[in-house]
């Protein structure tokens, strides 16, 4: 009887100095992994390590020129400073008017979270698009009203 309550003992001190050395190595993995989630994070795709992206460039630096839909409809899209042109595939105006760039819609449209420099409110046809990605050659804009996207190509003038 004394034998197996001093085995059960034993057992039981085993166990616990197993679990506690157990404690250790996970420590050591958590601070590894942190390591991990930290080099990660300096690797990540921020504006400035996004090649296409011109990180000293503003959103409307980037919006200026000619941008083609890249649907079949083929309409383009003209930015010059705070003018925009949309003209269909046969070249006749569909819009013209003047825009701001904001960090909200400012038209009543239901606030949001501001996200600086990512709003394109159009003056006279009240309508609201965010900008949703931009680089030199690609824009993708969402429509505030109905959620529509509109992916375009800068097309060379």
């Amino acid at each position: 009887m004394k034998i197996k309550l001093h085995l059960l003992i034993l057992i039981f001190v085993m166990v616990i100095s197993s679990s506690c050395g157990g404690n250790k190595k996970l420590d050591e993995d958590v601070k590894s992994s942190t390591k991990d989630q930290d080099s990660l994070q300096e690797l990540s795709l921020t504006p400035e390590n996004n090649e296409d992206t011109m990180p000293n460039k503003s959103n409307l630096d980037l919006l200026q020129g000619k941008w083609k839909r890249d649907d079949e409809s083929n309409s383009q899209l003209i930015i010059e400073k705070d003018h925009w042109v949309v003209l269909d595939n046969n070249g006749n105006k569909l819009d013209d008017d003047t825009f701001i760039i904001s960090d909200n819609c400012v038209l009543d449209y239901p606030k949001g979270d501001p996200d600086p420099d990512r709003y394109i409110s159009l003056k006279n046809e009240e309508m609201c698009y965010y900008i949703d990605s931009i680089t030199d050659t690609t824009l993708l804009i969402v429509y505030v009203g109905t959620n529509n996207f509109f992916s375009f190509k800068r097309v060379n003038l």
